[in-house]
């Protein structure tokens, strides 16, 4: 199972259809604690369902289930209302929708939909790829890696039979 992620940023409802229609995603889930944006009004949880549903477009907002602020404590009910959240995503998926999950940061990098739920999903076997501004999707897997380069000058898990130090 795949499910998508994109930030809204600032993109007219246009642009961000077509992103969305580019990697065949018919159906928004809204993982924003809050639905509502100062900036670019359309994507105001009102407006946005409106706008989806003339757009042929799914939409359910999860921000109670899978918003930042539910990751921020640590609890059973927390744990609780995240799995009804992950099952709703792995059901949607399941019932044949492609999937996104909608945050407003651009660059997912800086959000939660990279950094907390696709820990989670990879769990239930959904793998996660991120819609960047410019239509490309990138894996998970590939921006864990370039964050790793970046941050580390790279990454490479010691196997334990081999040799940390060579001999002479």
């Amino acid at each position: 199972m795949q499910c998508f992620t994109i930030g809204h940023s600032n993109h007219s409802f246009e642009k961000f259809k077509s992103l969305l229609a580019a990697h065949g995603v018919n159906y928004l889930l809204d993982v924003r604690s809050l639905p509502y944006s100062g900036y670019v009004r359309h994507f105001n949880r009102e407006i946005l369902t409106r706008l989806c549903a003339e757009a042929g477009i799914g939409y359910r907002w999860l921000g109670r289930e899978l918003g930042a602020k539910v990751f921020q404590v640590d609890s059973d009910s927390n744990y609780k209302i995240k799995a009804q959240g992950l099952e709703t995503i792995q059901k949607t998926i399941a019932a044949g929708f492609r999937v996104s999950l909608l945050c407003t940061e651009q660059d997912p990098l800086r959000c939660h939909r990279f950094l907390a739920i696709p820990i989670e999903l990879s769990r239930l076997d959904i793998s996660v790829k991120h819609i960047q501004a410019d239509g490309m999707a990138v894996e998970q897997a590939e921006l864990e890696q370039g964050l790793l380069v970046q941050t580390y000058g790279g990454y490479k898990q010691l196997n334990m039979f081999e040799a940390s130090c060579s001999s002479g």
